[in-house]
């Protein structure tokens, strides 16, 4: 005679419980991140927010491989001194040392490196940080834009007073975590917006290394071909406080502009 077992009819129900838990959960999950993974690509996607979560994690390595550079030349930023030698500040030597890619790795034959990235390629754990996710740019081309300028205004005043030849190390810089150094010369992640205008939003990184994403509120074209004055703007020039009344660099001087040239540097 069959005899009824309340415990294995326990257990079965238990493990049928068990199974539709498991299957409402996944397809909670399911329809939690669908919408996410297929939200179209471009200024507030997901794809374009992972992509810039990458590159501000380029920058940082970037930065961090600036600042061991200078722990080993005693503190010395690299600047366009190194293209042609000249006492003077000029602007071609710096549009080549600031804004191209150069050899990656620096050719051994060649000498003296022509760009910051061929300066620090040494303390670069991986190629791929030097570039943007989002930069569509010719990696193998040595004459093409790289993806992160060198601040023009922290390359001029390298160059001390009135830019005569100096040696200007990273501890004269006051204010580092104020100051950048590095800029995403376009709006990668904003539909690749050509130029900096303002309202842009873009990726930078500061002389402590710390990275930040900006808005930009005085910027021109983000050109450092035509940056000839103090009154270029910003990112090439000036750093701005938007947070504060006064000057970071002096509490008492009502002035929201941090010229490196005047305030930012203790030149």
């Amino acid at each position: 005679m069959h005899t009824f077992s309340s415990s294995k009819c326990y257990r079965s129900g238990s493990v049928w419980v068990s199974a539709l838990v498991v299957i409402v959960v996944v397809l909670v999950v399911a329809a939690v991140l669908t919408p996410i993974f297929n939200h179209p690509k471009g200024p507030g996607g997901f794809q374009s927010g992972v992509r810039s979560s990458t590159c501000q994690s380029n920058l940082h390595e970037l930065g961090i491989a600036l600042t061991t550079y200078c722990g080993d030349y005693d503190g010395v930023l690299p600047s366009s001194k190194i293209v042609s030698g000249s006492k003077r500040w000029n602007k071609a030597d710096f549009l080549k040392f600031g804004t191209r890619i150069g050899y990656l790795p620096p050719r051994p034959f060649q000498g003296k490196p022509d760009t910051y990235l061929e300066v620090i390629y040494d303390y670069i754990k991986n190629k791929d940080i030097v570039f943007c996710p989002d930069d569509t740019v010719d990696q193998q081309d040595p004459n093409a834009f790289c993806s992160y300028w060198w601040k023009l205004a922290v390359d001029k005043a390298w160059y001390g007073d009135g830019c005569k030849a100096a040696r200007r190390p990273e501890k004269d810089f006051a204010y580092t975590a104020d100051q950048i150094i590095l800029y995403e010369h376009r709006a990668f992640h904003m539909d690749n917006q050509p130029a900096l205008w303002n309202q842009v939003r873009i990726n930078v990184v500061y002389m402590d290394s710390h990275v930040k994403s900006i808005e930009l509120k005085n910027a021109t074209s983000g050109d450092p071909a035509n940056c000839a004055a103090n009154s270029d703007g910003e990112p090439m020039y000036f750093n701005y406080n938007f947070d504060a009344n006064n000057s970071l660099a002096d509490d008492k001087t009502p002035a929201k502009w941090v010229d490196p040239a005047v305030y930012g540097d203790k030149l």
